[in-house]
């Protein structure tokens, strides 16, 4: 009689759950910037009192430290001052200037995964395959900068978030037209909101700053996360089988990020200069310039030499043109 009793109480706990959920789904939802964790979800705590789970936007499982509903988690980097740019190698990583990061910002845990790219973009000619790695936590590829801001606006949207870019006076992708093969002068006049709260590329400073994740010296870092056990961090050519890999396999930095350094190369905002123009490129929270050729990447890939992934090393590639061994992560205002 007792496990009868017990059975129509729990029974009764979940009709009424249900319907109490269904009631609430006019509700507009707000949830908090910050996550919470067990051993199997991590979510957003609702900010109006509700707590049930709603939708996709407040909870999410992961395995194995992965989120597997297609959405990545944010890392929090505090503001600072760090050394940028490295004494040896090429030129173009000099000269070592410092850099002021005065505004605390969100940084993805992960590079964008295939998963999350497709969820509002498709692809050009090329598309990810097998040969380079397929499967919703690879990184996606193939993905130019042009293709890079469509995602970020077009997230941004999704979420209810104000969209960084405008391009032709417009936030809206769907405004701008076909992604631009070749050079597009439109385009590459994009505007960026620096204070809005969507998605955006990181600037070339910021993705150092929290590759080096604390670090403040000059080239005693050299790769994201370590100094000599590179293998256990970076996804490089003599240890990837020549392939992109799942995002977050190898080791995190300090500032419990992953693959800043191998895996795929990221694109960034910045125009590429061939050495650093400190008056454009180092001081308070730069920038760089205002118009150029081709756009930075940085960190190295699958692809590259274990020397060339150290976390100084400067690559570039034209807006339009898109690779297997090149992908990005976004950034989000903290303010």
């Amino acid at each position: 009689m007792k496990k009868q009793i017990g059975l129509f109480a729990t029974v009764l706990f979940a009709v009424s759950t249900l319907m109490l959920g269904c009631k609430l789904q006019i509700h507009a939802h707000t949830y908090s910037e910050e996550w919470t964790n067990n051993a199997t979800h991590h979510w957003h705590k609702a900010t109006c009192e509700h707590t049930e789970k709603i939708n996709n936007f407040a909870e999410h499982a992961y395995k194995n430290g992965l989120c597997v509903c297609g959405m990545r988690e944010m890392v929090l980097i505090p503001s600072g001052t760090f050394q940028m740019g490295s004494k040896q190698g090429v030129d173009s990583n000099k000269p070592v200037h410092e850099v002021t990061i005065t505004k605390s910002f969100y940084i993805g845990k992960y590079e964008i995964t295939q998963a999350e790219y497709e969820k509002y973009c498709s692809y050009g000619e090329n598309k990810p395959s097998s040969r380079d790695g397929i499967g919703k936590n690879h990184p996606a590829y193939y993905v130019s900068w042009y293709d890079a801001l469509v995602y970020c606006n077009k997230r941004s949207i999704a979420e209810g978030l104000t969209p960084c870019y405008s391009i032709d006076g417009s936030t809206n992708p769907d405004d701008w037209g076909a992604v631009p093969t070749s050079s597009d002068s439109s385009w590459d006049a994009v505007e960026c909101d620096w204070n809005a709260n969507g998605y955006r590329l990181p600037t070339e400073a910021e993705w150092e700053y929290a590759a080096r994740a604390g670090d403040n010296t000059v080239d005693l870092l050299i790769w994201s996360g370590t100094s000599d056990e590179y293998d256990d961090y970076v996804w490089h050519g003599d240890n990837s089988l020549k392939t992109t890999n799942e995002v977050g396999r190898k080791k995190a930095n300090n500032f419990n990020l992953y693959d800043m350094c191998g895996n795929v190369q990221e694109l960034c905002w910045n125009w590429y200069t061939s050495t650093y123009d400190t008056t454009l490129e180092g001081g308070v929270d730069p920038i760089g310039a205002n118009s150029g050729t081709n756009r930075v990447i940085r960190g190295g890939s699958w692809g590259t030499f274990i020397a060339q992934c150290a976390v100084s090393t400067r690559n570039s590639i034209t807006p339009y043109n898109c690779r297997s061994n090149i992908g990005f992560r976004v950034v989000r205002s903290a303010a």
